[in-house]
């Protein structure tokens, strides 16, 4: 949920930014992570997947029929928490990750535990499509 999470939605923050990238690329795949059947497995919408699962996003597992949902939500985590603290803590966590270890590295550069963030997350999804969406930079 984080790594991948972090790769996906980084990557397509950094390509939205690149000249010649379309206007709406980082909200269109925002929009397609959590409002489609991304993979067209024919199991609904990711968000519905995610909510109806009863399973947070920690407890996911990277294959089988929760691998695209792991990667979506994560996604949305990752835009979830930027829109928190900012940009440069993910950085700045990464950089405290080897000598920190990754829950300990978490706390201090996002101020709480990743378990409290997932549950405000969690809660996060439960709003409005457009207030969801308000958060990813245009």
């Amino acid at each position: 949920w984080w790594s991948e999470g972090t790769a996906v939605y980084l990557s397509n923050l950094y390509y939205s930014r690149q000249p010649g990238s379309r206007n709406n690329h980082l909200i269109g795949e925002a929009n397609r992570a959590l409002w489609s059947d991304y993979d067209g497995s024919g199991r609904g919408n990711i968000i519905d997947q995610y909510q109806e699962s009863g399973k947070k996003l920690y407890n996911l597992e990277y294959s089988g029929l929760e691998k695209t949902v792991a990667y979506r939500v994560g996604f949305w985590f990752v835009a979830y928490l930027i829109d928190q603290v900012g940009e440069d803590k993910i950085k700045e966590f990464y950089y405290g990750l080897e000598e920190n270890g990754f829950e300990k590295a978490f706390e201090i550069h996002f101020g709480k535990s990743y378990i409290e963030y997932v549950d405000d997350f969690d809660i996060f999804l439960t709003k409005s499509e457009s207030e969801i969406l308000s958060i990813i930079p245009q």
